[in-house]
């Protein structure tokens, strides 16, 4: 039997020339996730470079998390420090001087960025001061300038009557700090220091429980 103009039948993939099919040949949403089957798309199908638009993440190095063009979401920890204090030691303080605990540094992966803030933990437990200290202040420095509540005269964390004998004291503090993060990050020193209003000796018995500070890098 003979025909006169063209036959319409189903395509199969024996009649069509390999390659002769691109994505420009395909109507945008014509394949979606559930004609494919598990598994047939790999790393090969993949482009080198891929930037994601929802959310915007830049183009991120392999294992390279401090690459400038990520955006963090709020709330996110870009990075934390930690650092404390293991042996037991004593010193004479005399009255109305700051004396350094602790100490920790961090440096900013935000550059040049106005939403990080550091979050400043001190934990000092297990501190012995003799009652005759009647007061005492502690505070924390961002690079040799006091960042928490009180200024220069610190924050009051205990006081007792005058006696020969010894009071466990277990001050910490918690403190959001917003530096001024240059466009090539610096690293930022935080200290915790303390002041007695008397001439005493002060024992810091880190055997019984670490004195430290840890510092969170969080975008805001």
């Amino acid at each position: 039997m003979s025909y006169i103009g063209t036959v319409s039948r189903p395509a199969v993939n024996n009649i069509i020339p390999d390659n002769s099919i691109t994505a420009a040949k395909i109507v945008d949403g014509a394949i979606v996730a559930a004609d494919l089957a598990e598994n047939s798309v790999g790393t090969s199908e993949i482009a080198d470079s891929v930037t994601l638009v929802t959310p915007n993440i830049g183009t991120v190095a392999s294992g390279n998390l401090s690459n400038s063009a990520i955006v963090y979401p709020v709330g996110h920890i870009v990075q934390v420090t930690y650092n404390s204090e293991v042996d037991d030691y004593g010193f004479t303080a005399t009255g109305g001087t700051w004396y350094n605990i602790v100490a920790n540094t961090i440096t900013p992966h935000n550059k040049g960025g106005s939403d990080s803030k550091i979050l400043v933990l001190v934990d000092a437990p297990g501190l012995w001061i003799p009652t005759g200290a009647s007061h005492h202040w502690m505070r924390i420095q961002r690079g040799g300038s006091t960042i928490t509540p009180g200024g220069d005269s610190g924050m009051y964390f205990g006081s007792a009557a005058y006696t020969s004998n010894w009071i466990i004291y277990n001050p910490s503090v918690a403190f959001m700090d917003s530096p001024s993060i240059p466009a090539t990050p610096v690293a930022i020193s935080y200290t915790f220091q303390i002041k007695m209003s008397n001439t005493v000796g002060v024992y810091v018995p880190n055997s019984h429980g670490n004195i430290s500070i840890t510092l969170m890098e969080i975008i805001q």
